[in-house]
């Protein structure tokens, strides 16, 4: 047993909120770490008994031991873990001992870390000039596009393109403007269903669900009438292909990406393969 004058004396200065209530749940001390958990003056939590007045937090925090969630007066919410004990006095009279410890800062923490390891992982995804999902993140969301495709019957076009410039690509400030460009205007003309991709070599790759070899004409030609009076752009290739029931996502690619570069010396600029 120790005296409670001598414990309140050596938790005074400890930075974990503590309160001592009396066996009738009267506040009969608590510690400054206590008082900036609530945000409340030492005075106001003196002698208090729930019931009688309300201080924000506290009714919760008398309950049983347990993770809870309270609101300080300044509107604060706080996630609190809580545990209480019975202490004896030298002079048998029982008191209760309650410690927190706030783990909002943790949880805080954990959310950070949790968004800024999201933020890497889409960055991984996706091309830095365009935003568009690169060619690892569409292998991935490929194989779920072609498992549908065998399970219902439905076709699965994948179109491949690539922008001729009327000047040499290798001017990088022009280049990177007008790919930007293309990107964001694709993103316009085509259906919603239609996910665009881009390749390390500027080659744009067009995943269309439930589109066949009939109607890639017409997102072909819906692309072609919509970049015509783009000065800056000579010509657009067009690799066509159609997903097969033996195809995986990078053989799918693969032949989109061949059917690409056989186009460059196609009168009309198109192979479907």
């Amino acid at each position: 047993m120790m005296k409670i004058e001598l414990l309140q004396e050596s938790l005074s200065k400890t930075t974990q909120p503590i309160a001592i209530s009396s066996a009738n749940k009267t506040i009969s001390w608590v510690n400054d770490a206590f008082c900036n958990l609530l945000s409340s003056d030492r005075k106001k939590l003196l002698n208090y008994k729930p019931g009688i007045s309300k201080i924000p937090g506290w009714e919760a925090l008398l309950g049983d031991n347990q993770s809870l969630y309270i609101e300080t007066v300044d509107h604060t919410v706080k996630l609190i873990m809580h545990h209480s004990c019975t202490l004896e006095s030298g002079d048998d009279t029982y008191y209760q001992l309650h410690t927190y410890i706030d783990q909002s800062e943790k949880i805080e923490l954990s959310r950070q870390l949790g968004d800024l390891r999201n933020r890497l992982i889409d960055s991984s995804l996706r091309d830095p000039l365009t935003n568009l999902l690169n060619m690892r993140a569409i292998k991935m969301l490929l194989e779920p596009q072609i498992a549908r495709c065998r399970r219902y019957h439905t076709p699965l076009l994948i179109v491949s393109l690539k922008p001729l410039f009327t000047v040499n690509q290798n001017q990088l400030d022009f280049h990177a403007e007008h790919i930007r460009t293309i990107a964001k205007e694709l993103k316009g003309i085509l259906r919603w269903a239609d996910q665009i991709n881009i390749d390390e070599f500027s080659n744009f790759i067009i995943v269309a669900p439930e589109t066949d070899l009939e109607n890639s004409y017409s997102l072909v030609n819906k692309v072609r009438m919509h970049f015509r009076h783009y000065e800056w752009l000579d010509e657009i290739c067009f690799g066509i292909t159609l997903c097969n029931k033996s195809d995986s996502a990078d053989s799918l690619l693969n032949r989109a990406i061949v059917a690409l570069k056989k186009s460059h010396s196609s009168p009309d600029r198109i192979i479907k393969l």
